[in-house]
C-alpha cells in the first residue's frame, strides 16, 4: 500500500494526511483564509518528520480538486504536482465534496449505512455561500 500524502487547500484552510501501510492516519490543519502558500511545505516537512517519515517514502499523493478558492486550488495542485513529479509517484485528483462524503460515510460505517441513505455534505464557499453535493 505504501504512505499516502494528502493534501486539501480548497478551504480556508491547510489540510494534510499521512495515511501509512499500516492504516495509520495523521494530519495538520491550519485555520487560515491566506498564507496557504508560505505553510504548505514547512507543514508538510513537520508532518513527515513527525512520523519519521521521508519524501523519499512517499508513493502516492492526492489532492482535492475543488469546487472552492482558485488561489488555494492552484497552491494544493502545484504542490501535488511538484512533488508527484519530482518523486515520480502518481498525484490522485478527487473533487473535495467527493471527499468529504466518504469520511461521512466512515462515520456511519461501524452500524452500516441503510442502502437508500442519501449522504449530503456542505463546504464553505464565499462568505454566505456553501457548496452542497448529495450523493446516494
Amino acid at each position: 500500500m505504501g504512505i499516502l500524502l494528502a493534501i486539501d487547500t480548497v478551504a480556508p484552510r491547510l489540510q494534510l494526511a499521512l495515511l501509512r501501510a499500516d492504516g495509520s492516519v495523521d494530519t495538520s490543519v491550519d485555520d487560515i483564509a491566506q498564507g496557504q502558500a508560505e505553510l504548505i511545505f514547512p507543514r508538510i516537512e513537520a508532518l513527515l518528520a513527525r512520523n519519521g517519515v521521508s519524501f523519499a517514502d512517499l508513493t502516492r499523493i492526492a489532492v482535492t480538486t475543488g469546487p472552492g478558492s482558485f488561489t488555494g486550488l492552484r497552491i494544493g495542485l502545484s504542490a501535488a504536482r511538484g512533488l508527484g513529479l519530482a518523486r515520480n509517484i502518481p498525484v490522485i485528483e478527487s473533487p473535495f465534496c467527493d471527499i468529504a462524503l466518504v469520511a461521512r460515510f466512515a462515520e456511519t460505517a461501524p452500524a452500516g449505512p441503510p442502502p437508500e441513505a442519501t449522504y449530503v455534505r456542505d463546504a464553505d464557499a464565499k462568505p454566505q455561500e456553501k457548496f452542497r453535493v448529495a450523493r446516494q
